[in-house]
């Protein structure tokens, strides 16, 4: 029983292991049809024999049904074939060419076959007894009527013959496509009665099953005209252009073989005239290497030029994968179809089957070969990775190179035809021709053409799939916009100062109150005179970065910028408590010291409009500085957003309500003449408040909400896209594809240890990473030596403002008692890290010196590198910001401004920038120099060869400037 179960779960594996091989071979397995079969009851499938073995395993597929079939009596001999065949419960028929002295035994086989279907099985057959290379039925043995006469007779009630036509594409080329029609059901009960005898029905019923098979197969009555089907297909009138899915071609081309084989009957001499002149039209096609179905025959210029274009621009976008997968897979496809070629069987019918029995074992051993040579050298999750991404990059690569093939032809003929434009006319107008005779003869068939089913296009091209695509992206970016609308709807962008609590002036006596006010007016007149010179400051810094005297690529510059912000900020935040703390004066009993308070509030209200409204004016049409004003600086204490925020909050309605309040309360006491009897009016500090008072009339409104709400989705698109740009870098960055010890070794670290100083430019290199495929030149990571607590003190900096809140950190030790000495910039942000861990898993790294630095310049590039500490990382590589940085970034802003050492920037993608490699160029070009910038203190190559980092000269570490970033060569050692 055990024996048994087993048995059976073995063949249920193979045919489902066989099966799967076919739907890998052939792209598509169309059927039509299906539900013509029953699901129980007997069962005859008669079908035709066009591809060996893999006839039986697609007729499996299309009737669902477990079928016993008839197979030639060798199969059953063979070792492995044989006991699965019978295990199948298939049935062996023996055919003359065989074996004739086994003919005898047929009617055994017979025999079987109709017991089975007496007992309600399904039996399968071939009854043109052998397997061919034609578009044409042959002859029906029959053997097939008298199996259906034995089952009614053993009492096969119900029996039904089902037709059943498979048709090939191209059934020799791999990854073709396979149309299964199904045909008509035969009533075998009604043809026996209406025929009287048997030897009469036998007669009849071979006919039938001949004529059903006919109607669900490709079927020439004369096979010489197979090879004008598709030229007929492109010719015919009545039939799309078979640019689509290869299923509906075959649809088609049947289509076109039923027609001839009606009119070769009904109007031959017109049939042979235009095989006639279709064979002379061919003809004349390949004096100039075109076909019938080139498309300079049947497109126009721009349409025509236009499609062929875009065809070849695609091409561009499957380069990687056809790379990968032609690669991996070309070996073992040359050899399997160089075997093929050897074995005695090569006709069409068989050499798909050859095909499989011989690319399997070599493509299952090539692949465990690479598999096993890679995983000597890379990551387990590398060599899996290639292992299963590869039979698919194998596939695009397969259809990729017929497309070059086509695309290649195609360019050819319209170079070629350049020359022959008259004979291309000739050639265009015969081809007309012919489609008009073709329609005279389509016209006639119109009633007679069975109806085409509807193109069925791949999933990923099919309306429903494209149109859920459509309606995802739609629905995503209509989310992205209502999300940003509902955060601006609801954000509050009204000043804080607004709804804070009012001071209670009602707990103070008049004196109190005097002497607050007298105190707050002198303060607002030092905020006002401050702004006034702010904004001279700020005008005059404009010009000069407009004239390019500064950028905003260097922080001395930006340091200059953020001392005017960090002084606006004051200001501001100087206004907004005026304007909190007089926001309610009902508490002041005395009228003219709550008129003076009053005068007061909205003074600092006016002065905060008129400047806000300056702020965002002055830099509107700047994008460069209104990136700049929205960093966030910790060491300056700025919050990221300060631009955008002045803005929402100077068109926020609750703001300006309150400020048109005040003015109309300004203007209706100035009518009362309040303030001159006040003594408010001409005295000072008053004056100078009416002054600022006034000038809020001449100015409207920046912006509006729709401004507002587009530049927060703006806001949000960056910060999605960026998200995005950080975890690709992220993951491309951290993702390595081989594990190898590193080849700088741990002598060669205490070595450098001892040479360095602090304001050294450290630059090393990890091979096998990712970004190495990505990231442009050879060096791949930049750092500053700071030194450890000890240098530190030394340089007078143990009680720097930017250091101080480090310095705990640098006195204390990590694992393994190493000590933090080292700036750098790395995906977790920008950090203090120690020399084993920067430089000791490197495969090679160079420490380079700036040449004619003070000591009072290296203490304040080192000053500089320690306020961008705890700063996020640039995945933009944004070199015009300094929110964020990458490595090479970092090194670049200590040193900036100092004319000892200047970098010049590259554009990288449309961003100035400057990767590592840049640092080792502008030692290449400068060390034979005498006022050379960098010095070289020492450069561990870890490509000189035999798998270990050794020291070179300047020349060697020079000519790594011009080393690509992958050097798989050395990489191997």
């Amino acid at each position: 029983m055990i024996m048994r179960f087993i048995e059976a779960s073995i063949v249920k594996c193979i045919i489902s292991s066989v099966r799967l091989l076919v739907w890998f071979y052939y792209s598509t397995i169309r059927i039509s049809g299906r539900e013509r079969i029953p699901d129980m009851g007997p069962v005859l499938f008669v079908a035709n024999h066009a591809n060996s073995l893999f006839d039986p395993v697609v007729l499996g597929l299309a009737t669902r049904r477990r079928v016993r079939y008839l197979g030639k009596g060798p199969l059953f001999e063979l070792p492995v074939v044989g006991k699965l065949l019978q295990a199948l419960g298939a049935i062996p028929v023996y055919r003359v060419q065989d074996d004739r002295s086994q003919v005898k035994r047929n009617f055994e086989s017979l025999a079987k076959a109709a017991d089975a279907l007496a007992k309600g099985e399904a039996v399968g057959m071939f009854p043109e007894g052998k397997s061919h290379d034609q578009r044409a039925l042959e002859a029906v043995f029959a053997g097939t009527s008298r199996i259906v006469l034995q089952a009614l007779e053993a009492g096969a009630d119900g029996l039904r013959i089902i037709p059943v036509g498979i048709n090939y594409d191209d059934k020799q080329l791999f990854r073709s496509a396979v149309w299964v029609q199904v045909g008509e059901p035969i009533d075998t009960k009604a043809l026996l009665e209406a025929a009287g005898s048997p030897a009469k029905a036998k007669r009849q019923l071979t006919a039938e099953i001949t004529e059903s098979l006919k109607k669900v197969i490709i079927h020439l009555d004369d096979p010489k005209w197979e090879p004008f089907l598709e030229d007929l297909e492109i010719l015919d009138p009545a039939l799309e252009t078979p640019d689509g899915h290869p299923v509906f071609s075959l649809r088609q081309r049947k289509t076109v073989a039923d027609s001839l084989n009606h009119f070769r009957k009904s109007e031959p001499e017109q049939v042979a005239s235009v095989g006639q002149t279709l064979i002379a039209h061919r003809t004349n096609l390949e004096r100039y290497g075109l076909r019938v179905r080139s498309e300079m025959l049947r497109f126009m210029g721009p349409r025509r030029i236009g499609k062929l274009l875009w065809r070849s621009f695609r091409l561009c976008f499957g380069l990687f994968p056809m790379v990968a997968g032609t690669l991996q897979n070309a070996i073992p496809l040359l050899l399997e179809r160089g075997i093929v070629k050897l074995l005695p069987s090569s006709n069409k019918s068989t050499i798909a089957v050859s095909r499989v029995a011989v690319g399997l074992p070599v493509f299952l051993l090539w692949y465990g070969l690479v598999w096993w040579r890679m995983s000597y050298y890379f990551l387990p999750w590398v060599t899996w990775f290639w292992a299963l991404a590869t039979p698919f990059a194998g596939l695009f690569a397969l259809r990729y190179w017929r497309s070059v093939h086509s695309a290649v032809l195609a360019w050819w003929a319209e170079i070629r035809m350049l020359f022959h434009r008259k004979a291309l006319a000739d050639l265009r107008a015969k081809q007309h021709e012919l489609r008009s005779s073709i329609k005279s003869l389509s016209d006639g068939y119109s009633h007679l053409r069975p109806p085409i089913e509807p193109k069925r296009l791949p999933v990923y091209r099919h309306p429903v799939l494209r149109n859920a695509a459509i309606f995802a992206v739609l629905a995503t970016g209509f989310g992205i916009i209502v999300t940003a609308g509902f955060r601006v709807g609801f954000r509050n962008n009204a000043l804080a100062a607004l709804s804070a609590p009012a001071f209670d002036f009602g707990a103070l006596d008049a004196d109190a109150v005097d002497a607050v006010l007298e105190e707050d007016e002198t303060g607002l007149i030092g905020v006002l005179a401050g702004l006034r010179d702010l904004e001279e400051n700020a005008r005059r810094l404009r010009t000069e970065f407009e004239q390019g005297t500064r950028s905003y690529s260097t922080d001395p510059d930006n340091d200059a910028v953020r001392l005017l912000v960090v002084a606006y900020q004051n200001c501001r935040n100087e206004l907004l408590r005026y304007i909190s703390k007089y926001r309610e004066t009902k508490s002041i009993d005395d009228p003219s010291q709550r008129l003076r308070a009053s005068l007061l509030g909205l003074t600092a209200g006016s002065a905060l409009y008129q400047y806000s409204h300056k702020f965002v004016l002055m830099f509107d049409g700047d994008p460069e500085a209104k990136k700049l004003l929205n960093e966030s600086e910790p060491f300056w204490e700025i919050e990221a957003g300060l631009y955008d925020r002045i803005s929402r909050n100077l068109h926020n309605r609750t703001n300006l309500n309150a400020l048109a309040r005040m003015l109309a309360w300004y203007r209706s006491c100035e009518e009362s003449n309040a303030f001159v009897q006040a003594d408010l009016r001409d005295t000072m500090p008053h004056q100078t408040f009416h002054e600022v008072i006034a000038r809020t009339g001449e100015i409207e409104s920046v912006g509006n909400a729709l401004t507002a709400w587009v530049q927060e989705i703006s806001a949000i698109s960056k910060e999605v896209i960026y998200d995005g740009q950080a975890l690709v870098s992220t993951w491309i960055g951290n993702t390595r594809v081989r594990q190898c010890k590193p080849k700088v070794s741990a002598e060669q670290l205490a070595t450098m240890r001892t040479l360095l100083r602090p304001g050294d430019i450290l630059i090393e290199r990890q091979d096998w990473y990712l970004s190495r495929a990505v990231m442009p030149g050879y060096w791949a990571h930049a750092a500053l030596y700071v030194g450890g607590a000890e240098d530190l003190e030394k340089l007078g900096l143990r009680d720097d403002p930017s250091i101080v809140a480090y310095w705990d950190a640098f006195q204390g030790s990590r694992e393994h008692g190493h000590v933090l000495n080292i700036l750098e910039a790395v995906p977790q942000g920008v950090r203090p890290t120690t020399l084993e861990h920067c430089i000791g898993s490197t495969d090679s790294a160079a420490v380079l010196r700036p040449i004619g630095l003070s000591e009072d310049q290296i203490k304040d590039a080192i000053v500089r590198a320690f306020r961008h500490l705890g700063k996020p990382y640039d995945f933009e590589f944004d070199f015009e910001t300094s929110d964020k940085l990458v490595c090479s970034e970092l090194v670049f802003r200590a040193f900036s401004g100092m004319p000892e050492l200047e970098f010049n920037l590259v554009d990288v993608m449309g961003r100035k920038t400057l990767p590592p490699s840049l640092i080792a160029q502008k030692f290449a070009d400068e060390y034979k120099n005498p006022r050379c910038q960098l010095q070289l203190i020492l450069f561990l190559d870890g490509h000189a060869g035999g798998g270990v980092a050794r020291q070179g000269s300047a020349s060697d570490f020079a000519e790594t400037a011009h080393r690509p970033g992958l050097t798989w060569l050395n990489e191997l050692d």
